[in-house]
């Protein structure tokens, strides 16, 4: 299933006249300040009753008051009461996540700012590394709602050992797993000689699951977004706009290596922590025991499967980045970003993809 997540931008012009209403507001509203003054020189009695939504306003005059000077004094009461209800209205109810090591540079950083989180109203939380420089330095750091930090460690096995100690249904993990995975398995990346990154993206996956629970964020967001910091937005992508709930998961295509990408995901509040709860379920399974060799994607795959999950894929519009001075544990960055000066690919199919979907850059 496919869709392309309609978005749109305000106009320059459309801009404009947003600043203009506003002025006229401004002033509207201190018109209506100086009206009130002059109703009190007037020493006007008024009865205010408020009835369903509306307020009906009784003057008892004293003095003689020229008519235009209430209707504008009414006008005063009705725009300030508009004001009050746009206040007290409802928070953001999309939040977009970052995971992970922060690369790609700020000119990629920008592109969620612009393309991301304005179209979406989105807040923002950041996971990041506890001694990660670029990402404190970061324009989005700062912009960031909620900040959390993990552990990078040396061995990512002794945070394995944090979900459910050294033990799972009665036997030591690494055992289980480690003595019948073959080390080029990614699955376990991170983990004494594994290569890859899959045990450090997992794991990563298990201390956000437990921040949401922890912070409630389930019953105040409706949209969630998990993704990495590397990613350059070449156009609008509007997280709010996607169909969630009914167990449905956005992710894009490309890059799925035989299972489901792990490096962008859009789910609904119901859903978001089933999506997440990777490494537990398959410490969990049986059929850990029936496997030698398994790669990230194909382990989101399995388990969104058993959860009962259901993919759809939305039309790419973005493609991951590098600078030539970000370290990776997997895949180096090597073609230039056409017409983005100092900016590598890392997949450049991922770039045709995007190029079929969004203008071209300059």
């Amino acid at each position: 299933m496919r869709s392309r997540g309609p978005a749109s931008a305000l106009s320059h012009q459309a801009a404009r006249h947003h600043l203009d209403n506003n002025n006229e507001v401004r002033q509207k509203s201190m018109k209506g300040n100086r009206r009130v003054k002059m109703l009190g020189n007037h020493r006007t009695k008024m009865k205010v009753v408020v009835v369903g939504g509306g307020v009906i306003v009784f003057f008892l005059l004293t003095s003689t008051l020229p008519l235009l000077q209430l209707l504008t004094f009414n006008k005063f009461i009705s725009q300030g009461s508009r004001q009050d209800r746009k206040k007290d209205g409802p928070n953001n109810r999309t939040l977009a996540i970052i995971m992970g090591s922060f690369r790609g540079g700020e000119i990629s950083w920008q592109t969620m700012a612009s393309n991301v989180l304005d179209p979406s109203s989105a807040d923002l939380a950041i996971l990041i590394p506890e001694d990660d420089v670029n990402a404190l330095n970061s324009s989005l750091y700062k912009r960031a709602k909620y900040k959390w930090t993990f552990k990078n460690y040396e061995d990512w096995g002794e945070a394995v050992d944090l979900i459910n100690g050294t033990k799972w249904n009665g036997s030591e993990w690494r055992k289980l797993a480690l003595d019948d995975y073959d080390t080029s398995a990614s699955i376990f990346g991170g983990v004494e000689d594994y290569s890859g990154s899959g045990a450090i993206i997992f794991m990563i996956r298990w201390f956000l699951y437990n921040h949401i629970k922890e912070n409630n964020l389930t019953e105040k967001y409706d949209h969630f977004m998990v993704t990495r910091s590397d990613h350059y937005y070449q156009c609008i992508h509007n997280i709010s706009e996607f169909s969630v709930g009914n167990r449905n998961l956005w992710i894009p295509p490309g890059q799925d290596y035989r299972g489901r990408t792990d490096r962008h995901l859009i789910c609904g509040s119901d859903d978001v922590l089933d999506a997440l709860d990777i490494f537990p379920t398959f410490m969990r399974s049986n059929w850990v025991r029936n496997m030698t060799r398994i790669n990230t994607e194909q382990l989101l795959s399995r388990v969104w499967e058993e959860k009962k999950l259901n993919v759809n894929y939305f039309d790419r519009v973005m493609f991951t980045t590098a600078l030539p001075s970000d370290t990776t544990r997997w895949a180096w960055a090597e073609d230039p970003v056409p017409g983005v000066p100092g900016l590598l690919l890392k997949y450049p199919v991922e770039y045709d993809m995007v190029q079929d979907v969004c203008p071209r850059m300059n």
